[in-house]
């Protein structure tokens, strides 16, 4: 499919009666979708609403969320989508930095510096005859998930988006015919991309309000989806009530960080096909996953996508051999220009992701974790997820967050954080992860807790973990 000025208005021409968004409440075809888009750019308009200006949206995974932020692009302002999590103080400075001057709101918003407008009112309006937008004005600012500090506000352009909805198509073979649930909140880049990339391909939307296990179950398993993303703290708990077998859904994309190997395995056994797959905000989302006809052959080793090359770089950027662990970098036409208020990147740059992994001799990824995530005890490097993939092994853990404390002696040491689900106790965990691992890779501190931090989108808080440890607890 070629490249398109906008993806709702191409469609709308191509197949106006066809669904696009299907709620719990009623479904909604292009025509009608792309109508009161148009309804909405003109009242943008008739507000003051453009060319250069960034407009935030407070909404949730619903009708007028979607329309509001498919209107703003198109009037040549920025759509900036906003944690909805947050509270006032954490959402001002973000709103300032991104220089926003207005907010589109569907439900109550925190009190901010912004004129606020409602997101519901926008499609009153009359119908906007000048409804597009060049392919080359920037399209939106996204905030990262923050996991590791303050979160980012990136910029993405329409080519972006265009570049990594191409690539997603072509690598799941996505359709007209594709019914795609959407589950992750439309502030993320994981939730909205279902939105671009359905639009661009013509299909539909399964769009839910929120996550809820057992209804995301029942779509899936009564094949009223053909695809889905989720995170794996969603998978497990969709696995957990409805074990499956399931039918009709061809693929599970599976982000939000490294899965486990037992997850994995355990959707291949319910027939789930399941795509680990590897993304961020600054790529627009996925960059590399698992192949499609790969789903129900548990792999953790990813493809690049289409027009993204990656490699593998030492600390100072020399190119590794294959299987040499090291910084993952992206390039390619779905790399962001950069972030608001710093120096552009220059299309020749290659993004350093943040991340450590592998390429092996074909040229397929493994992602490690966090080369930040990585703990150094006595000159040791020890990656967390090695530690946690080991405890998650053992019959009565049920989750578990590996991180690292100063300390005066080695630097840091090793501590976890076990969300158990039947008897253990440390000297138990000790003896099980040093029967698998060197012994400087064994936590020196336990503790037990009911629940993980998590983000949004279900990613571990690790820095909420650290600031929870007392240093003289031992756990129990």
């Amino acid at each position: 499919m070629e490249q398109m000025g906008d993806w709702l208005m191409a469609s709308a021409e191509r197949a106006p009666a066809d669904p696009f968004l299907i709620t719990p409440a009623r479904t909604w075809s292009f025509g009608e979708v792309e109508e009161r888009v148009c309804r909405s750019v003109g009242a943008l308009r008739d507000l003051g609403v453009a060319r250069g200006d960034v407009v935030a949206v407070w909404g949730e995974n619903d009708l007028d969320t979607v329309v509001g932020m498919l209107a703003i692009p198109r009037t040549g302002a920025m759509m900036l989508p906003l944690n909805t999590r947050l509270v006032e103080e954490e959402v001002e400075p973000l709103v300032q930095r991104a220089g926003a001057t207005k907010v589109l709101a569907s439900i109550h918003a925190p009190k901010l510096n912004l004129e606020t407008l409602s997101l519901h009112d926008l499609a009153d309006g009359d119908v906007e005859q000048r409804c597009d937008v060049p392919p080359h004005d920037g399209y939106m600012v996204m905030f990262t998930s923050g996991t590791t500090g303050r979160p980012k506000s990136v910029r993405l352009s329409r080519e972006n988006l265009e570049a990594s909805a191409a690539a997603s198509a072509k690598h799941l073979r996505h359709t007209q015919e594709d019914r795609w649930l959407a589950v992750l909140p439309l502030f993320h880049v994981g939730g909205w991309s279902i939105i671009v990339r359905s639009a661009r391909q013509g299909s539909a939307v399964v769009l839910e309000p929120r996550f809820e296990s057992a209804r995301a179950g029942i779509l899936m398993r009564e094949g009223r989806v053909t695809l889905a993303s989720l995170v794996a703290t969603m998978l497990e708990r969709i696995l957990d009530i409805e074990p499956g077998p399931y039918w009709g859904v061809r693929a599970v994309l599976l982000g939000g960080g490294p899965a486990t190997q037992e997850l994995i395995d355990r959707s291949a056994r319910a027939n789930l096909p399941v795509l680990p797959t590897y993304g961020m905000t600054e790529t627009a989302s996925q960059v590399a996953t698992l192949p499609l006809d790969e789903g129900l052959r548990p792999s953790l080793s990813l493809s690049p996508l289409d027009t993204v090359d990656l490699r593998v770089t030492s600390a100072i950027r020399t190119k590794l051999r294959a299987n040499e662990l090291g910084h993952i970098e992206v390039h390619g036409p779905m790399v962001s220009g950069g972030y608001v208020g710093e120096p552009a990147h220059l299309p020749s740059e290659w993004l350093r992701t943040g991340d450590f992994g592998k390429l092996d001799e074909e040229g397929r990824l493994t992602v490690i974790g966090r080369s930040d995530d990585i703990i150094i005890s006595g000159g040791e490097n020890i990656h967390p997820v090695e530690v946690e993939d080991v405890l998650l092994t053992h019959p009565a853990v049920d989750e578990v967050a590996v991180v690292g404390l100063p300390d005066p002696e080695w630097g840091e040491i090793v501590v976890a954080a076990v969300v158990a689900s039947g008897d253990t106790n440390v000297r138990d965990l000790e003896a099980f992860v040093r029967e698998h691992l060197a012994g400087y890779k064994v936590p020196r501190q336990w503790r037990f807790v009911e629940t993980l931090p998590r983000n949004a989108i279900g990613k571990l808080l690790r820095q909420e973990i650290v600031d929870s440890f007392d240093r003289k607890d031992q756990g129990r």
